[in-house]
């Protein structure tokens, strides 16, 4: 029996879609930068609030474009995660993944609940290898909520820092799934 003898047209194959492309996370250093600049001409300005008007400027385009990385990780996790029937088996939708950064309290605990499922799921479906997902709640807690109050700047920094090293793993899970698509295709 050869391969082109064999009927595949009554079996159900996940649809593999194009994934969504990673969110550009360099961008945040430049944000982190601007705040850091921020700081500084607010500063010079003589404004001696809490904070000048430059540095909520820029802590605002960097907490959005955070939170859109966030999204954008989720929304590939949910892309890269599809069952025969096409269903997402990563349980997180991306805007549950933004939107439980705006719940007061449990903020606290979903800093540290999004990277486990993300390492969780990352490391159990591919190849790449990520830290703990609760050192890696940790780090970002330590970034967004202790640094924040030491310094802005470096606060954004750490947070796209971390951002680029998931970046960095999701490649590797995105990079394998592309290879099985290429190779389901051959079977359509």
């Amino acid at each position: 029996m050869t391969l082109a003898s064999l009927d595949l047209s009554n079996r159900s194959y996940p649809r593999f879609e194009p994934v969504s492309p990673l969110p550009r996370v360099w961008i945040g250093f430049l944000i982190a930068a601007a705040f850091l600049w921020a700081e500084f001409a607010d500063a010079e300005a003589g404004n001696t609030g809490p904070i000048g008007l430059y540095t909520l400027a820029t802590a605002l385009v960097g907490w959005v474009y955070w939170l859109f990385c966030v999204y954008r990780f989720h929304k590939i996790l949910r892309e890269i995660s599809r069952d025969a029937d096409g269903d997402p088996t990563y349980r997180t939708t991306p805007w549950q993944a933004v939107g439980y950064h705006f719940v007061p309290i449990y903020i606290v605990v979903w800093l540290f609940k999004w990277p486990i499922d993300l390492v969780e799921y990352v490391n159990s479906h591919s190849s790449a290898r990520m830290i703990p997902g609760g050192l890696l709640g940790t780090l970002f807690f330590v970034s967004i909520v202790v640094l924040r109050f030491y310094d802005g700047a470096a606060s954004l920094a750490t947070t796209f820092g971390l951002g680029l090293y998931i970046a960095g793993k999701l490649r590797q899970a995105v990079l394998e799934y592309e290879q099985i698509r290429g190779a389901a295709e051959v079977f359509e």
